[in-house]
Formats: C-alpha cells, sequence, structure tokens
C-alpha cells in the first residue's frame, strides 16, 4: 500500500474524507482503498480565562488517501474516477 496526497478545498477535508469513505463502501473498493486521513492534533488554548481544547489539521487543503496499486504500478482505473468524480 503507498500513500498518496489529494489537494482539496480549504475547510472541506473532512467533507472530502466523508464523500470518500462512502464511496469506497457503496462501489466495493476496499480491497484497493485502506485509510483515507486528515491528519490533526489536539491544542489547548485560554480564551478569556477558559481552557478550550480543539482539533487542528496539521496540512489545511490536503487529504492522504492509502492504496492498493496495480501490478504495474498504477492506481487502478476504478479508484481514479472515484477520486476524480468525488466533490
Amino acid at each position: 500500500m503507498n500513500f498518496f496526497v489529494l489537494r482539496v478545498a480549504s475547510n472541506k477535508e473532512d467533507r472530502v474524507r466523508e464523500a470518500l469513505v462512502r464511496k469506497v463502501k457503496i462501489e466495493g473498493l476496499e480491497n484497493y482503498v485502506n485509510r483515507i486521513l486528515v491528519p490533526t492534533e489536539r491544542v489547548r488554548s485560554m480564551k478569556g480565562g477558559e481552557r478550550k481544547e480543539a482539533d487542528r489539521k496539521l496540512y489545511p487543503g490536503y487529504v492522504f488517501i492509502e492504496l492498493e496499486l496495480d501490478k504495474d504500478g498504477r492506481i487502478p482505473d476504478k479508484v481514479w474516477f472515484m477520486i476524480k468524480e468525488t466533490e
């Protein structure tokens, strides 16, 4: 399995990830697609005397996807078109 990086619109990373996960299940591509990630870290801050925790994206505008390639080293056509057709 190899990781690939998808460039997406900022602040749309989670929506794209959810759409890809849904499409992988619908189209039965679990054998080709392993993980779809939006790397985040937990950040603590103080505002107005209150402690707040939030998730901050490590790479805004990017989604990481782990794929199984064909024997010739290419992304399978089914997976490629599924990714390209995702909003």
